[in-house]
């Protein structure tokens, strides 16, 4: 990864592409989903997901990308991989690549490669020592009210450390992410009654 301004919270060897992991979870118990969908539409994330992905890979369970609206699937102009222990079963265009693991799906993987899910994914992710980066949407709901139903391992403790959103802005901008750095506020964002906020984190 090429970072001309270097951070603490980016710096990497240009030897290989930046693993990342991207989620929007509850704040309190780490809730992800809810009856196989996002609880909560907040379009701000939405935007960001998609700056932040453009052009990379994408790396996603199979119940993640069963999940995914057929309109919005694959993810345009982004490498897309779906793991299953069962790749035949996936049905999905020839652009979509089928691995049974993670460390297939990343030898294949073009650009940043950024894991989106689902809670299985993000386990396995989560133990593997080549992962760089958590990009966090930190939601602040009632994970009760909005009747979640799927959680994912609470990683926020060490090694894993929360950077500043100084250091987010410019580990944004290293990997080319500039516009989704510019949706980054200092503080909490509002929408649809739900307040929520970007991100990073980072081993000690």
């Amino acid at each position: 990864m090429f970072c001309q301004r270097v951070s603490h919270a980016c710096t990497q060897t240009t030897k290989r592409q930046m693993i990342s992991l991207v989620v929007a979870a509850t704040s309190t118990s780490l809730a992800i989903g809810r009856n196989g969908s996002l609880p909560w539409r907040l379009p701000t994330d939405t935007k960001f997901f998609k700056l932040l992905t453009t052009p990379h890979t994408v790396i996603m369970g199979h119940t993640t990308w069963r999940s995914i609206p057929s309109r919005f699937r694959p993810f345009p102009n982004r490498t897309n991989i779906v793991l299953s222990r069962t790749p035949e079963s996936i049905l999905a265009p020839d652009s979509v690549l089928r691995t049974t693991s993670l460390d297939a799906a990343l030898a294949a993987a073009k650009g940043h490669v950024f894991i989106v899910g689902g809670a299985e994914i993000y386990a396995v992710a989560l133990a593997h020592p080549a992962l760089d980066a958590i990009f966090l949407t930190q939601v602040y709901a009632d994970e009760g009210v909005l009747k979640c139903d799927t959680f994912m391992q609470d990683f926020r403790s060490k090694p894993w450390v929360r950077r500043s959103t100084d250091q987010l802005k410019s580990c944004l901008d290293s990997i080319g992410a500039i516009e989704a750095a510019k949706l980054v506020p200092h503080g909490i964002v509002t929408e649809n009654g739900i307040e929520y906020e970007f991100t990073l984190w980072k081993r000690e």
